[in-house]
């Protein structure tokens, strides 16, 4: 099955699912590695969620399923990825906007949060994406979570 919004594209096929960006770029897929990838945020994050980048609603989705979870806010750049991917669990909200400009403003409060908006990692992205972003979100976040951040902790 495809689906196609915009130039985002959605695809299953052998039961694997993948988003892809307009570039053609795979922005997420459900294979384990992936999967594996987001479980130690899913484990940790309770209460009130914060998270980033809709992907696929894996985390979104996994993190809701949680008795010690009351809701879950995604914040997603990309109206044409909400309208693409469909998600269940009455525990969450998408509000389509830009997580920076989210964190700058909101009044809100959240017990914990994830954020996983980048493609890959690297030195640069902890530094122009990671640290910026667990800046603002600190104000309003307990416990900030990041994909990858322990890898490019090392990478310094």
């Amino acid at each position: 099955m495809i689906k196609t919004k915009g130039k985002f594209v959605y695809e299953e096929c052998d039961g694997v699912q993948v988003l892809f960006d307009p570039s053609g770029t795979p922005l997420m897929t459900d294979i384990p590695k992936d999967v594996d990838a987001q479980r130690f945020a899913v484990n940790a994050c309770a209460g009130r969620i914060l998270t980033a980048g809709l992907g696929l609603g894996l985390f979104a989705e996994s993190v809701a399923a949680k008795d010690d979870v009351v809701s879950v806010l995604v914040i997603e750049k990309s109206q044409e990825v909400i309208d693409l991917i469909n998600l269940q669990s009455p525990k969450i909200s998408i509000v389509c906007g830009d997580i920076f400009v989210f964190l700058s403003s909101t009044k809100l409060r959240f017990d914990s949060a994830y954020f996983d908006i980048w493609p890959r990692s690297s030195r640069d992205i902890y530094e122009q994406v990671v640290l910026p972003l667990r800046g603002l979100a600190s104000r309003v976040v307990k416990h900030i979570y990041c994909y990858k951040e322990a890898a490019m902790k090392r990478s310094l």
